[in-house]
């Protein structure tokens, strides 16, 4: 036990020449009245324990020395001298190893150690322990081993300071927790620590980054590197194209003058062909005219038969357009087609008898044209005139001829146009019989389509009313389906309202486990995983229950957040939860979060305002999640003074508060206010519960319902009504296909009706017209005929009279049919025989041909109707049937489209051929001379064609472009031009060598440029480096040399980081083990200090740290509630509390590490009278009661302060000396004070 028994004083202030001071063990009050001396006695004290001047109301060391002396009493040397007397325990002294310091004097039993601070008159100090002159480091040592060097002012209180310790700002509380704890000594350690750990940190980085930054160069170099040899390829890439275009000009060349060389051989060939071919051109344009006839005769048989199957194709079209109808009236258009078969085979009969009367008469007119030539030979043989009278009838006949010439003439013009008028009668006859048959076959198609169209209006007729059916069967579907939606949205609803009252009752909340399998799954992460806290609920309460409401109010779903030490334990909260497949959990990782800091203005509100966070209680270590979940709210009594001080603070401070009244109202930093607190607890529970099972019934009921209106049940309707839409549809589209074919037959109808009303009776009446026309004139011809024969007789007769009377004859008619007109009438009379006979072949061939036609249709009628009769089910055979004869005979149809094509280009190319060899015959003659001219042109082509050769092989010589030689050789400019014949061209690809015309080599020759340009642009975009590759090496070395020296960095990175946390630490180990212990112990001191008869269990303190994992490095905040108040900052206590509350703080410390004595310089100031009697016997108390004792020394002008006292010290004012001095009393002699009240 340390005890300051004697302090003496030498020229030090008031003090001079020597003072001494002597204290007791236990209580001591200093007295004395005002401006004796007893704060220069506090003065004292603290400068001999190593105080700044500035500390001791001095501005520097020399006006602490006694002005009150001449230079005669300090003999020319100025000083001041504070010694300090220690009595120690023998024990103790051994223990902090002063044996060396102390000594023993005669009028004390304990150990003594004097230490002495001097002031020289230079202003200096010097130090002084046990009369030895010591280094002033070696005194601080020995004052901090006494308990006094670590914070001077928790034991040295001075005048007028009391309060500024319970003022102490968060960081001046730290400064001092640092010197209590000596953490302080490791601030430098730490600091350099942090600093090295930094630097190493970054130089790391900077290795890292340069690392980086090779690396990216690295990358560079090698993508140079690849550019570079990309580079190389290209140029010979290039080389290999200009050689390859090289090569195929050359190539082209080589085939070009091959070309140009058969040219020439084949010209010579040419002109002498041409010249041969002269003479045969005659002979082939005979053989010509001969094949382009035939080919007219080929091209009209083929015309004719294309009609005829054109006709049987539209028939198939039309037979196959109404194939649906007609299965439908399968019978109707078989009795059409039986009608139409008897009609044919009439036709065909009649057809057959016009033919065998054409062959009799044919096989009569052969007869006669076999006697008629009978009888000219007979006529021959039997002619008697001589060659004289014949000569003679030979000058009389040209004499007849020249007088009748204009006669014959005439006669022979109207022979002519009789001949034509027959022609003429005939084709009108066949025009006609056509016409006529024409008018049968549109009448009767006429009536087909009448039939088809009655059909078409009856099928329409029905499938409208099908339709209009449907359309009403899906609009009753549709109101059905709309009232049963409209049903279900009206449950729905009802059922949403009732479901809302059911969650308002609770009812759901309660049928489910959730919450319990809740509180289930965190007892269980509890015990699985130690990291958690508990839920900030439990780890947090209010200082009183009054504002329980509020804490619950605003901490809302934070009072349900789980604590934990960090994320990592966070996260395998929220796994186990996944898994577990249950709700979601809030989390608050103690070392992760970082509350907003609280702004100190909101403590200085005035009224009843608190903070939320000055008036909740928890652990130390859960103050952040407190501070998380609390933020800067702030607690007021009532919502009127809340809307005050939320109008005051935005009007003030221009900002937005958030507040919260007890009543558990909120006011929001909007300006929102949200509903005060309701009692939560539940009322006429019965009630309640029939409510509920009244809501389920309703419910239930509602759900059976719906039940019948599901979405599969709508489904269906919708199916269905999408059933009958799909009907209603197809028959809208049959109604629009059959009207679209009734339009078309209409329209066939209307224009067989106008055919038939007009076309066919026009052609058949003019037809008419013109025939009894032609016959008129055929007669009126005929009788001019006989009137000219009639008179040329008459010319014959008159000319002939004179010579046939030799003969006895009495005209030349006679004469002439007698001797000459015999064999002139058997001759003419042949030729008619011959041109009837012609006639007859042709109108043989014509029925023949008619015959054909009607049996080829009356064979296809007939197996339409074998195949009709077969089955009517067949009807989709036949129609595939039908298909197949239609594309056959579209087939047939092309087919005779392509013979008539052909034989119409045929019979074009015989006339061209016609024409050519006509030209030919004028022409020859400038064909071979423009033959001569080509070969000419051919000759100088080849010339150039050489030259051009020569000089690109010059250039590749001279460019030095690879030319490849038979022989493995290249070109070279040592060599002679070569040949075709010694150029490898085997290296051009089988494609280049492929090519033949001048567009082929154009093409690949483009191909090739555009390769060259390309790879020459992708030249001239690359800049390459060919010295990356030595470059990339360097980098790589480089590289090398950093990771090392970027290993090595890290590794003295982590070592500086280890010892950096060790320091770090252990200055947190010596801040807290010092906060915990006055942390803990502060509560209690205020509770005695201000324990009265109102109060039994006194105020409350406590200490709060704004970090608890560096705590040095912020502030600590000191909060104390006097008794029977609320809350409030400590800038709003009154004097007395202050003072209360700085003591309490004093003692806290004294039980961490006590001082060997507690100074108090006039700390009663601010207290009232039961105030100060409390503080006088706490003091009283730890002096007698504590162990070990303590020593209080304590400067006061109360009697009810110091008649407590276990001794006096008596300051007073020497005026004669000008000077203070001492008295001191033990009042112990007079009895001990008692400890009771």
């Amino acid at each position: 036990m340390v005890v300051l028994r004697a302090l003496e004083l030498e020229n030090f202030k008031t003090y001079h020449p020597k003072v001494r001071i002597e204290t007791k063990g236990g209580f001591n009050a200093v007295v004395g009245p005002n401006g004796c001396g007893k704060s220069n006695f506090m003065d004292a004290l603290s400068f001999a324990l190593g105080c700044r001047a500035s500390s001791v109301r001095g501005k520097k060391l020399e006006d602490l020395i006694s002005n009150n002396l001449s230079e005669k009493h300090f003999k020319g040397r100025r000083f001041a001298t504070v010694r300090v007397i220690f009595s120690i325990e023998n024990e103790e002294a051994n223990n902090l190893e002063l044996s060396e310091y102390v000594s023993r004097l005669e009028d004390y039993e304990e150990l003594l150690l004097i230490l002495s601070r001097t002031i020289t008159g230079e202003g200096t100090s010097e130090y002084a322990i046990a009369e030895k002159k010591v280094l002033q480091h070696e005194y601080f040592a020995l004052l901090a081993k006494l308990g006094l060097r670590n914070n001077a002012q928790t034991f040295l209180v001075f005048q007028n300071q009391i309060e500024s310790v319970a003022f102490k700002t968060p960081k001046e509380l730290t400064a001092m927790f640092e010197e209590l704890s000596d953490s302080i000594d490791l601030k430098a350690q730490y600091e350099e620590a942090l600093q090295q750990k930094q630097r190493l940190d970054e130089e790391s980085a900077l290795f890292f980054q340069q690392r980086k930054a090779l690396s990216s160069e690295r990358k560079r170099y090698k993508e140079q590197s690849a550019e570079a040899k990309h580079y190389r390829e290209l140029e010979e890439r290039l080389n290999r194209v200009k050689s390859t275009k090289s090569l195929l000009h050359l190539y082209k060349f080589s085939l070009q003058q091959t070309q140009i060389e058969n040219d020439l051989n084949k010209l010579q060939q040419e002109l002498e062909s041409s010249k041969e071919s002269l003479k045969d051109v005659e002979s082939k344009l005979q053989q010509q005219r001969t094949l382009s006839a035939n080919a007219s005769k080929f091209k009209s048989t083929t015309q004719k038969k294309l009609e005829g199957l054109l006709q049987e194709v539209e028939n198939f079209h039309l037979l196959q357009t109404t194939k649906e109808s007609q299965r439908q009236e399968i019978e109707k258009q078989l009795a059409s087609k039986k009608r139409s078969q008897a009609t044919l085979q009439e036709k065909i009969s009649s057809t057959e008898s016009e033919i065998s009367k054409l062959r009799e008469t044919l096989e009569d007119v052969e007869q006669a044209l076999q006697i008629t030539e009978q009888e000219i030979v007979n006529a021959s043989t039997e002619c008697t005139l001589s060659s004289e009278d014949y000569e003679t009838y030979k000058n009389l006949k040209r004499e007849v001829a020249s007088k009748t010439s204009f006669l014959k003439q005439e006669l022979e013009t109207l022979q002519r146009n009789e001949q034509l008028l027959s022609q003429q009668k005939t084709g009108l006859e066949q025009k006609l019989e056509k016409a006529l048959a024409e008018q049968v076959a549109c009448t009767a198609e006429k009536d087909k389509i009448e039939d088809q169209i009655k059909r078409a209006y009856n099928k329409v007729e029905q499938l409208r009313q099908e339709a209009e059916s449907k359309t009403l069967e899906k609009q009753q579907m549709m109101i059905q389906r709309n009232e049963s939606l409209d049903r279900r949205k009206q449950l729905e609803q009802t059922l949403r309202v009732i479901q809302n009252e059911l969650i308002e009752c609770g009812a759901i909340l309660h049928e489910n486990d959730i919450q319990t399998r809740m509180e289930e799954a965190f007892t269980v992460m509890k015990r699985v995983f130690p990291g958690i806290k508990g839920k900030l609920r439990d780890l947090v309460y209010p200082v009183q229950s009054k504002y329980r409401t509020s804490f619950e109010v605003v901490f809302g779903n934070f009072l349900d957040a789980v604590v934990v030490d960090n994320s990592q334990t966070g996260a395998e909260c929220i796994s186990y939860l996944k898994q577990q497949r249950l709700g979601s959990m809030l989390f608050l990782p103690l070392a992760d979060i970082r509350p907003k800091p609280i702004d100190e203005d909101l403590r200085r509100l005035g009224g009843s305002c608190k903070l939320l966070v000055d008036v909740l209680n928890c652990q130390p270590q859960y103050v952040s999640a407190m501070r998380y979940a609390a933020g800067s709210t702030v607690i007021c009594d009532s919502l009127e003074e809340a809307r005050q001080v939320f109008s005051r603070v935005k009007r003030e401070q221009k900002r937005r508060i958030k507040l919260c009244s007890l009543d558990g109202t909120v006011i929001n930093k909007s300006g929102f206010v949200t509903g005060g607190h309701v009692d939560t607890e539940e009322t006429d529970k019965r009630m309640q519960r029939q409510k509920i099972e009244e809501l389920r019934r309703q419910q239930t009921a509602i759900l059976d319902e719906l039940s019948h209106l599901t979405t599969a049940n709508m489904s269906r309707l919708d199916d269905k009504i999408e059933k009958i839409a799909n009907d209603i549809n197809t028959r809208e589209s049959q109604i629009v296909v059959l009207e679209r074919e009734l339009d078309s037959l209409k329209e066939r109808k209307k224009q067989l009706s106008e055919k038939l009303s007009t076309c066919h009776n026009i052609v058949v009446d003019k037809l008419r017209h013109q025939l009894d026309e032609k016959n008129r004139k055929f007669s009126d011809i005929t009788q001019q005929v006989q009137a000219i024969l009639q008179e040329i007789r008459n010319h014959e007769n008159q000319t002939f009279s004179n010579f046939i009377s030799k003969f006895g004859l009495s005209d030349s008619f006679t004469f002439e049919q007698k001797y000459i007109q015999g064999l002139e009438n058997l001759s003419e009379k042949k030729n008619k025989l011959d041109t009837q006979r012609v006639k007859l072949s042709r109108r043989l061939d014509y029925e023949n041909d008619s015959l054909r036609a009607c049996q080829e249709r009356l064979k296809l009628l007939i197996t339409e109707i074998s195949s009709t009769e077969d089955s009517s089910l067949s009807i989709l055979q036949e129609e595939e049937s039908t298909r197949k004869q239609l594309e056959q005979l579209e087939k047939e149809v092309a087919n005779l489209r392509v013979t008539l094509r052909n034989q119409s280009t045929s019979f074009e190319q015989e006339n061209e051929k016609s024409r050519n060899l006509r030209k030919q015959l004028i022409s020859i003659q400038e064909q071979i001379n423009q033959a001569e001219k080509q070969l000419g042109n051919k000759q100088e082509e080849l010339n150039e064609l050489k030259l051009a050769r020569s000089e690109l092989l010059r250039s590749c010589m001279l460019n030095e472009t690879l030319i490849p030689l038979k022989g493995n050789r290249q070109l070279s400019d040592e060599d002679a031009i070569p040949e075709d014949d010694e150029l490898d061209f085997d290296s051009l690809s089988r494609r280049y060598r492929d090519c033949k015309t001048d567009d082929d080599f154009a093409k690949v020759i483009n191909e090739i440029e555009e390769n060259e340009h390309q790879i020459v642009s992708e030249l001239d975009k690359i800049a390459p480096n060919l010295l990356a590759g030595d470059k990339l090496l360097s980098v790589k070395t480089r590289i090398e040399e950093i990771v090392q020296k970027y290993e090595a960095t890290r590794q003295e990175a982590m070592e500086a980081t280890r010892k950096f946390q060790k320091i770090r630490e252990e200055r947190r180990r010596r801040f807290l083990s010092c906060f915990n212990v006055v942390s803990a112990n502060i509560d209690r001191v205020y509770k005695e200090l201000t324990r009265n008869s109102v109060s039994q269990l006194g105020g409350t303190a406590y200490l709060a740290l704004e970090s608890y994992e560096e705590p040095y490095l912020h502030g600590v905040k000191y909060h104390a509630m006097p008794p029977s108040k609320r809350f409030r900052d400590m800038e709003q206590l009154s004097g007395g509390e202050k003072t209360l509350a700085a003591l309490a703080l004093i003692f806290a410390i004294q039980a961490y590490r006590p001082a060997p004595f507690i100074v108090l310089d006039e700390v009663d100031a601010a207290l009232d009278r039961d105030n100060l009697e409390k503080v006088a016997r706490f003091i009283l108390q730890r002096s007698r009661m504590n162990s070990p004792k303590e020593q209080y020394i304590v400067i006061s002008l109360k009697d009810k302060f110091y008649e407590m006292a276990d001794a006096l010290i008596g300051i007073y004012r020497d005026m004669e000396r000008s000077c203070s001095g001492v008295l001191s009393l033990d009042l112990n002699q007079f009895g001990e004070v008692s400890l009771q009240q």
